[in-house]
């Protein structure tokens, strides 16, 4: 469950932040963020709260699941450049 100290340290920056941003979490909120969090497992859970914190956000939101390698390659900078690259003036017609 979420009773590492990393947890912890996680959930007690993520009170510290609202608090600061002047939007402390209430007792009910808490008890419900808590839930979501475990389902999430530790490491989701602590990912979460920390881009959260990072992205300034009120709420916590479960990490985006990684890019396949397909998806990663096709978006790959040299491939998105051909793409889109204009025409040289020896494919244009006059």
């Amino acid at each position: 469950m979420l009773r590492t100290d990393r947890f912890r340290d996680a959930w007690s920056s993520w009170c510290s932040d609202r608090k600061a941003r002047r939007k402390p979490i209430t007792e009910n909120a808490a008890s419900l963020q808590i839930k979501d969090l475990a389902a999430m497992g530790e490491a989701k859970a602590i990912a979460a709260i920390e881009k959260s914190i990072k992205s300034g956000w009120a709420g916590l939101f479960e990490p985006d699941t990684p890019i396949s390698t397909a998806q990663q390659s096709a978006d790959d900078p040299p491939q998105m450049e051909r793409k889109f690259k204009r025409p040289t003036s020896a494919g244009r017609s006059k």
